[in-house]
């Protein structure tokens, strides 16, 4: 699961990637997007007004980019401000039975001593560019990957104008291994010059 942390998370038409011009019905808050291992597939899961949470959208099996990894999910970023920084403290508020808070607090407890803070270098972003942040799930995590897809052949539809932009770029990933070591998130930022829409928008 990935939660992202920053300002733009209103769900709107920017998840119709493939259909930009048909808006989509959503009204609340990215919670957090799913990547399920076993089916390939995905989900986002908002946060409504009144606090529930519920899945907002089902995503389709992820494409597979390469022999190993597959395409979780991309954040288009006019600026790096919009990000949000992160506390120095997390605290956890959430009703529960009586019978269940020793259980559910050395969880969090035993979570929080093998957790780790990985610091993601992102490239500077000059006047009128925008940073195009893409994530895969590499289930070959043993392979060296010097290229990996960009998505961006016209570049993100949020942009005002079309963009060209190679289907292929090498990179210079960053990874981050996964529960169990059987898989790598792959990250990838891309700078490019182009005018955003928006400050944030996801895609998919």
């Amino acid at each position: 699961m990935f939660f992202p942390a920053c300002q733009g998370r209103e769900l709107n038409s920017r998840f119709t990637r493939d259909t930009p011009n048909t808006p989509a019905s959503l009204t609340g808050i990215v919670d957090h997007i799913t990547f399920d291992i076993a089916n390939r597939k995905g989900h986002i899961t908002e946060v409504l007004a009144n606090g529930e949470r519920r899945v907002a959208v089902n995503l389709p099996s992820r494409p597979q980019v390469d022999s190993g990894p597959y395409a979780w999910f991309g954040i288009t970023l006019r600026r790096l401000d919009v990000l949000d920084i992160v506390p120095g403290k997390l605290w956890f508020s959430t009703e529960c039975p009586s019978s269940d808070v020793e259980r559910r607090r050395t969880l969090f407890r035993t979570t929080g001593q093998t957790s780790r803070v990985c610091a993601i270098e992102i490239p500077d972003i000059p006047a009128v560019s925008f940073i195009q942040t893409n994530f895969f799930v590499d289930l070959q995590p043993e392979q060296t990957r010097n290229t990996m897809r960009t998505f961006l052949p016209k570049g993100p539809p949020e942009l005002r104008q079309e963009i060209n932009v190679p289907e292929t770029l090498a990179t210079r990933l960053q990874s981050l291994e996964l529960e169990g070591g059987n898989a790598l998130l792959r990250i990838n930022p891309i700078v490019w010059e182009g005018d955003p829409i928006v400050d944030v928008a996801f895609g998919f």
